[in-house]
């Protein structure tokens, strides 16, 4: 009890002691980042005429642009790329603008508020106020509509006042460049004498003889050249090599975060999940776009419109063999994406959709003569008589003797020529496949040659209207902390170059480097958005 007593007594001196270690801990903390590291990186987005732009001043020009940029796009995200160039824009533009300001201080230059009037409803407005306030069916500005606009703009609505005071400091901005421009133009006077001397420079000809010289006509092994030289080439060049502004390199690796198998079997159940709700919608339109990335086409489509990439051409034969409206086809995995298509209605064409093959050899299009062109238009129809009946014997293989024999262009893909609408083709071929059905193989001329075709699907005149539903396989909650998990074993493992030299080797990853990275720069290799990797390099001194 006297030892507790003891401690209860000096309980005061315990307590200061432990603040004041407290207190000695932040202030070490703070002097040494604050005072011997410095600052850790550069402040706001940028620097223009040496004063430093803050984030927020930026943050205002750029917003609205990336809201003006979705409105485009209806409400559609903005990809890295289109996000990266829509910064450089507006930054440009806020240093248009500074250099503008800058300049139209020193002169003087203003635009007055009977100027903007005037921009906008006098009698030469600004192309862009047609834009702003034009009549969508003519196209011609609305003058006195947008008169009453802008006298009654207090009373307007606030998202309309701010559209109007962005729109009314692009006119005070264009304004000060006319105005600039018309000073700097009248500014510029060329004398006679310069004028003659400019006539005579560009009609004056010379003409000159020289010998060349190359460089590897004289041999390396004859040229010495001494330490002293080299110096003396070093001292007085090494300013040509010198960088105009602060890079930064650096080692990097990746980790590939790909969907596994359960994601992919988890994003197959949702498609299915919805696939009753997706066969009872009215509006497939909205059904597609709003459960997925869906493509819908309010047009009927014969077979072959797919297009050669569409991946829809591979699943044409189950397309056109259903029979009913709401039928689907799929779900089938593609490019990343599971797909469900739903055929919302079919109807017939007014014309067939034909499919066929074929084997051409050409006629000599060069002639000229009757005789001679008949003559040769004979010996090319005898020749693919002897190909024609070999193509029908049994066993015979239209497709490799097509790849062997034809002249055509089609001759790569066994003679295929896809599904063609009626009238596409020259009349004795298009005649022919009509009037003949699957698996029939005949011999026809034509102004190009003589044929012989082989019918691969019968005519039909079907059209359908299709739905895609299509979900994305994208990582889950799961696959993404496993390789989170990785990420972090890497990095509290590797704590200098050469722990993570070891590191990558023992973990089997591939070793990047990013060399010389200008702090404005947008793009590293193998990465999808670098700009915060970019920001952390240029925050510290080098490692």
């Amino acid at each position: 009890m006297a030892i507790i007593g003891k401690i209860r007594e000096k309980s005061g001196w315990v307590i200061g002691i432990i603040g004041l270690a407290m207190l000695g801990f932040i202030a070490t903390d703070l002097l040494s980042n604050k005072l011997f590291r410095g600052n850790t990186g550069p402040k706001g987005v940028g620097m223009i005429y040496g004063k430093t732009i803050d984030e927020q001043e930026f943050k205002d020009r750029l917003d609205p642009a990336i809201k003006s940029q979705m409105q485009q796009k209806k409400g559609a995200g903005l990809s890295v790329e289109e996000q990266n160039q829509l910064n450089d824009q507006m930054w440009q533009e806020l240093i248009d603008r500074k250099i503008m300001d800058k300049e139209a201080s020193i002169l003087g230059l203003d635009v007055t508020g009977e100027e903007i009037f005037d921009l906008c409803v006098g009698p030469n407005p600004d192309p862009s106020a047609a834009q702003y306030w034009g009549d969508p069916k003519t196209h011609t500005l609305n003058k006195p509509g947008f008169k009453h606009f802008i006298e009654t703009i207090d009373e307007q609505k606030p998202e309309y006042q701010e559209a109007w005071r962005q729109y009314e400091d692009y006119l005070v901005n264009q304004g000060l460049k006319s105005k600039y421009r018309t000073l700097v133009r009248a500014g510029i006077y060329v004398t006679d004498l310069e004028m003659q001397d400019d006539y005579v420079a560009k009609g004056k000809n010379m003409t000159i003889q020289y010998v060349p010289l190359f460089l590897n006509t004289i041999a390396d092994s004859t040229i010495d050249v001494s330490d002293k030289e080299m110096k003396e080439y070093y001292d007085k060049h090494k300013e040509d090599y010198k960088r105009d502004e602060d890079t930064r390199t650096f080692d990097y690796v990746t980790f590939d975060v790909r969907p596994s198998h359960d994601d992919t079997v988890n994003t197959l159940k949702s498609v299915l999940d919805l696939k009753e709700a997706f066969k009872n919608t009215k509006d497939d339109s909205s059904f597609v776009t709003t459960n997925g990335k869906g493509a819908y086409s309010n047009q009927f489509q014969g077979p072959g419109s797919f297009g050669d990439n569409s991946y829809l051409t591979k699943y044409e034969d189950s397309i056109f063999k259903y029979k009913k409206d709401s039928d689907f086809i799929g779900p089938f995995y593609e490019n990343g994406s599971w797909k469900l298509a739903k055929i919302v209605e079919t109807k017939d064409d007014s014309v067939y959709y034909m499919h066929a093959s074929h084997i051409l050899k050409k006629v000599n299009e060069s002639l000229t003569d009757p005789a001679k062109k008949k003559e040769d238009s004979i010996a090319v129809y005898n020749k693919v008589k002897d190909i024609y009946n070999d193509v029908r014997k049994p066993g015979v293989d239209f497709a490799k003797t097509a790849q062997e024999k034809s002249e055509d262009g089609s001759s790569s893909k066994g003679g295929d020529l896809g599904w063609f609408k009626e009238g596409m083709m020259v009349k004795p071929f298009n005649d022919a496949v009509k009037n003949h059905h699957k698996g029939d193989i005949i011999l026809v001329s034509s102004q190009f040659g003589t044929h012989v075709i082989k019918v691969t699907d019968d005519k039909t005149k079907k059209t359908v209207k299709l739905a895609v539903l299509e979900k994305p396989v994208e990582v889950g909650t799961e696959t993404n902390s496993k390789v989170y998990a990785k990420v972090l074993a890497f990095r509290n493992k590797s704590v200098d170059a050469a722990s993570f030299d070891v590191n990558v080797k023992q973990m089997n990853l591939t070793k990047r480097v990013a060399k010389d990275i200008k702090p404005n720069q947008h793009d590293i290799a193998g990465l999808e958005n670098p700009r915060e990797l970019i920001r952390w390099a240029f925050k510290d001194e080098t490692k």
